[in-house]
């Protein structure tokens, strides 16, 4: 069976991924080789982050002897009237020791009496076989709400309303999210890409 290491401490995000996944391949979290580092993403761009901890992994797998295929994602929310933020720094918009509520209410207050709220989501995914890299990309365009709705998905999903529905990402099922998802998008080219006949 194919072994695929998932490079992400944050279990809903492996959560994801691993669902959108097919379940004909091995897929082994970091945990389950006792890695538990916390990649510093010091890139501009969503491919740099997502490589640096690609590489991490990859490195860290082969000093344990094991040879996998490394996924790595990093993604985030571009909201055009705020010149593309957060962006990378997603995750830690409202501060590095902060959560996910504490960002998605800086968002808000950010975007107070600001009537045009055209975001997207976007996410890549870096998909490395030893020093092979592949890059898969996906985005999903919407609008941000006036206030958090819903109690699904992570990060910013409860204000964010993609393009064709009235419904943020927090208030759809996981099965609704996963059919648009910039996630999702990412995974499908990359799902595609590994069904390839070589």
């Amino acid at each position: 069976m194919f072994n695929i290491l998932i490079a992400s401490q944050n279990i809903k995000k492996r959560n994801e991924l691993l669902h959108l996944l097919p379940n004909t391949y091995n897929v082994i979290m970091p945990s389950d080789i006792d890695y538990h580092d916390n990649v510093e993403e010091t890139e501009t761009s969503f491919e740099g982050n997502a490589r640096l901890k690609a590489q991490a992994l990859h490195n860290f797998a082969l000093s344990k002897g094991l040879n996998a295929a490394i996924i790595a994602d990093d993604s985030g929310l571009e909201v055009e009237a705020l010149n593309g933020a957060p962006g990378v720094y997603s995750a830690r918009y409202a501060g590095v020791h902060q959560n996910d509520n504490d960002n998605t209410q800086l968002l808000l207050l950010n975007l107070k009496g600001i009537t045009h709220r055209k975001a997207r989501f976007v996410s890549v995914i870096i998909y490395q076989v030893l020093q092979e890299i592949h890059v898969f990309r996906g985005e999903v365009q919407g609008t941000i709400a006036y206030q958090a709705r819903g109690t699904n998905g992570f990060g910013y999903d409860a204000v964010f309303i993609p393009t064709g529905f009235r419904s943020t990402f927090a208030e759809l099922t996981a099965d609704q999210k996963n059919l648009i998802s910039h996630r999702a998008q990412a995974m499908k080219a990359l799902v595609n890409f590994i069904k390839q006949p070589t």
